[in-house]
């Protein structure tokens, strides 16, 4: 039995082999990478499509959205085999930490707006039906 959405599974997970705390790692990468290109990694057809793409195709490379240094990171989360992927979460976050350019909160809210202007302009809406709640009528 196949448990969890198959677009975030790790290879060991979508042909039923033993599974542990690397496969985590694989899912976040999956996450990671849709979240930096804005489209999901190996998302097919259909859900058998998908886990075979997750078992089989190659990763595909995003310089023009992911610098070097993320890539790395990024790329080493979704090697298909477990042992080459970071041993554990910490590990993956150091790394995370090593490569990632912190950033002010509004340059955060610019890239938000970028990437995504419709979720954005959903918030915005969202703000403006809360400030129009009567006091106390919030709850």
């Amino acid at each position: 039995i196949v448990k969890g959405k198959p677009v975030y599974m790790s290879p060991e997970q979508a042909t039923g082999d033993r599974v542990d705390r690397r496969s985590d790692l694989f899912s976040m990468g999956l996450i990671l990478y849709e979240s930096l290109v804005g489209e999901r990694c190996f998302k097919r057809a259909d859900d058998t499509r998908t886990m075979e793409a997750i078992v089989r195709d190659a990763l595909p490379p995003r310089p023009d959205l992911i610098a070097p240094p993320m890539w790395e990171v990024v790329k080493r989360a979704l090697q298909k085999a477990p042992e080459d992927r970071y041993r554990t979460a910490a590990d993956m976050a150091r790394a995370l930490v090593d490569v990632a350019v912190p950033v002010s909160d509004a340059e955060l809210g610019r890239l938000v707006w970028q990437r995504f202007p419709a979720q954005y302009e959903d918030c915005a809406r969202w703000d403006k039906v809360a400030d129009q709640v009567p006091p106390g009528a919030k709850g």
